[in-house]
């Protein structure tokens, strides 16, 4: 289906909202493109004329007459209160024989990701290493197959397998094996067979890595603490301890030689362009939370959409924080 004119693009982020308008525009100039949201953080130089933004709520009505748009695409929303009054809305827009779009996700993961290689990380960081080191192998593991299928160099593979039920490769294959971000998904009693597990498929003279974060943000601000009080209880709940993060490098010890272990400081929202991003990965994060936190913290769905907005917000201002662990040592 080839682009008509006008096109309407809503995105739930101003700055990716601009960033594909604009795209869209420059690619089809017979075609008017509106891109929406709900902020008016909207570039305001460099626009072509066949590209314009609106701020508008979808949920209060958008400011356009009937029957506006031949094509109204709607992506990544899915903290949307009241879905039968958006889609309504977008319905109530679109000219008859006009096109309604709509794509989401559902946040959930099966198990979230074991990354395990010998140099480099599972999928993207993977395939980059694998670019950027043609003389070395790379191989990327994952409790899902979800890997990419085509364009993978030849010094580049993935394989499905969870580290709890033993890993597919002989001891000592690995020159380095890394992990990262596991704090969710291994009980106190799983890590001592992760990390064994991991050192086995390690090379004597090999190293292992480990990166993960204990959720604590430090310069919290006060509207902050209910959140991360209850997100750290309700993990504990769970059965996770992530306060183990911050003391892996014991669990290393008697297995690894020259173990080495410190943190690095993680802006949220502030301090460049890396914070800016952590900032954004930190919004998005809590959104994601919403059908569970929400309840947990006594807010309706509103409530809970300005607790996100008000916290990125504050993460600035407080110079906000996290750390994030890291401890490495040589198998012997």
């Amino acid at each position: 289906m080839g682009l008509l004119n006008p096109f309407f693009f809503f995105f739930c982020h101003a700055d990716l909202t601009g960033c594909w308008t604009m795209d869209m525009a420059n690619d089809f100039p017979n075609s008017h493109f509106v891109g929406v949201d709900v902020t008016d953080v909207f570039p305001k130089d460099g626009l072509k004329r066949n590209c314009t933004f609106v701020k508008a709520n979808t949920l209060e009505g958008l400011p356009f007459e009937d029957d506006t748009f031949d094509y109204v695409f709607q992506v990544l929303t899915f903290t949307t209160a009241d879905w039968p009054k958006a889609i309504s809305e977008l319905v109530r827009v679109t000219k008859p024989g006009g096109w309604v779009e709509l794509v989401e996700t559902d946040c959930k993961l099966e198990r979230i990701p074991l990354y395990y290689h010998k140099f480099g990380n599972a999928c993207c960081w993977t395939m980059d290493m694998a670019n950027d080191f043609p003389d070395s192998h790379f191989v990327g593991v994952d409790v899902t197959d979800l890997f990419p299928k085509d364009g993978l160099k030849s010094n580049c593979t993935f394989a499905k397998a969870n580290t709890l039920e033993g890993l597919p490769f002989e001891d000592g294959t690995f020159d380095y094996t890394f992990q990262r971000f596991m704090f969710l998904a291994f009980t106190p009693a799983d890590w001592a067979k992760v990390i064994s597990e991991l050192v086995r498929v390690t090379k004597s003279g090999g190293w292992v890595e480990l990166v993960e974060s204990d959720c604590n943000l430090q310069e919290t601000p006060p509207s902050y603490l209910e959140f991360q009080n209850a997100f750290i209880a309700g993990t504990r709940a769970r059965g996770f301890d992530i306060d183990l993060v911050r003391n892996l490098g014991s669990t290393l010890n008697g297995l690894l030689v020259d173990v080495e272990e410190d943190y690095i400081s993680c802006p949220m929202g502030w301090n460049g362009r890396v914070g800016d991003l952590l900032g954004r990965n930190a919004e998005l994060g809590h959104r994601a939370l919403k059908p569970h936190m929400a309840p947990i913290m006594g807010l309706t769905s509103e409530e809970y959409d300005e607790f996100v907005v008000k916290a990125t917000q504050e993460f600035r201002t407080h110079k906000s924080w996290m750390k994030c662990f890291y401890v490495y040592g040589m198998k012997p």
